[in-house]
């Protein structure tokens, strides 16, 4: 990994997301997820069948199932919080400024 200076701002920051099923308060999906991507750093998030890689990525996309909601963290991009909350704004944001490819 190349080093970056310590005063550079990361490009994404995911700072304790939570996630959980909507209509069940006591079942998580995800708990206290925390990363940075700094730039030209590519981050591989890696595991079993249904730990959470892909609910992480839907979460960060502001593309959560309706059974699905965020319990709390912050999710930061270019030191913005992303409205991830809000689909309109969304929107904007992967339309122009952040992407996911989805697997097969």
């Amino acid at each position: 990994m190349i080093p970056h200076p310590p005063s550079a701002a990361p490009v994404l920051e995911v700072d304790d997301l939570q996630i959980g099923v909507r209509k069940r308060p006591a079942m998580q999906i995800l708990r206290s997820v925390s990363f940075k991507i700094h730039a030209g750093e590519t981050l591989a998030i890696v595991g079993e069948s249904g730990c959470g890689k892909s609910m992480t990525s839907l979460a960060i996309m502001g593309l959560l199932p309706d059974a699905v909601e965020r319990r709390g963290g912050s999710v930061r991009f270019k030191g913005a919080e992303l409205p991830i909350t809000d689909n309109r704004a969304m929107r904007k944001v992967r339309a122009a400024q952040i992407g996911m490819v989805f697997q097969e």
